[in-house]
Parts: structure tokens; sequence; C-alpha cells
């Protein structure tokens, strides 16, 4: 993410005492890295590789899905993962105490987009296989209640999401037992539906 200044940078990585971690660090319009890597998701057990941030004009928010290890990992149960959002400032120092904002699902092809007011965390939640919309504050905290933009029992894939200032737009594809197809939606700022395209099965 360009901040203006300098890129800010996240990234999952495998560590050598086994777990998965998520870091940060800062680097300049050429490329070159400013300062130490931090690890965001410290303390937890094995951070899993969805993850998304944004840069609100001050910070950086970053959401990312943990796994506590009561059940197996990548079972179907997905009762032991959480998902978490922290803010790290321009220096690249992590501010706050990790909030988990969700606990149980699966969060994928998480989105996180500021739009100047508020923060949007846009996603498919495996469990139970839905794009969800959530809002939270530039504090981190969730406000509101978590908006379903699509359901009905598709496979959704390849989500793409962008905020264009105004409007979110979104399309995914997705597959059922008949065949697949696509779908396109905009939402406002606040993740009530404008309008929408779909494209049924063949």
């Amino acid at each position: 993410v360009w901040n203006g200044s300098e890129y800010g940078v996240v990234w999952a990585k495998f560590c050598n005492n086994g777990e998965n971690e998520i870091f940060f660090n800062r680097f300049t319009g050429a490329g070159v890295k400013i300062s130490q890597d931090i690890i965001i998701s410290t303390g937890h057990l094995t951070a899993d590789s969805n993850y998304a941030f944004a840069w609100n004009g001050t910070e950086y928010g970053v959401v990312w899905e943990d796994y506590w290890g009561n059940v197996p990992l990548h079972s179907n149960t997905y009762s032991s993962y959480s998902t978490y959002f922290s803010r790290v400032n321009a220096q690249g120092q992590k501010t706050i105490t990790d909030i988990r904002i969700a606990t149980g699902g699966q969060f994928n092809q998480m989105n996180l987009f500021w739009n100047n007011s508020a923060y949007a965390l846009i996603y498919v939640n495996y469990r139970p296989n839905e794009i969800q919309w959530r809002r939270f504050g530039a504090d981190g905290q969730p406000t509101g209640s978590v908006k379903i933009i699509d359901s009905a029992g598709k496979e959704i894939d390849t989500l793409s999401v962008v905020w264009t200032g105004t409007n979110y737009d979104l399309s995914w594809n997705y597959f059922t037992a008949f065949g697949g197809g696509s779908r396109s939606v905009r939402l406002s700022a606040s993740g009530d539906l404008v309008d929408q395209a779909v494209s049924p099965p063949p």
C-alpha cells in the first residue's frame, strides 16, 4: 500500500518455529527496505495466509486470520479459527492490542478499505459460504452488524473488489450443482446494494 511517501507491505511467512506468521515492513518508492520486519500476529499459534490491510491517512489497519489448534488444521469444523484487527503506525509499530473481530467460520479473499470515515472488510466466509461486509471504526472496533452480500449455497470463487471513492464494486464467479456463473454488484459506502448484474449458469 502506498501512503503518499512510501510503501507499507504485509505478507505471510513460515518461520523456523514451525508457525506461519504475518509480517509488516516499510519500503521506499524504489523498493528498498526501510526498517526491521515486525511480526503482526504475535501471541497466536498459527496465522493463516488470509490477510488484508489498508492505509487510512495516518496509519495502517491490518486484518488476518489465526488458527488456535483445538481441532485439526483445515478441518471442516473451523471452530479454532479467529480473525483479528490491529493498527500499525506510519513508523511500522503496532499501537494496540489485537482486537478479535470474529470467532469460528473461515475468512478468505479478504479485502480491507478505508472510505475516508471508516474501514470496510469484504470477504468470503467459507462457513457458511457467504460474501460478507463489515464496518470498523478508525480504532479497529466493529460497528454495526455483518451484512450478507451473497449466499444461497453457492461455492464462491475469485472475488474482486475495488473502492471507487463513492461505492464498492464487487465481481465474483460461483459454482453450483448445475453449473456456474458470475455476478457483479455495487454497494454504497454503508454496504447497501445499489445495483447488480448476474450471469446465470449455462
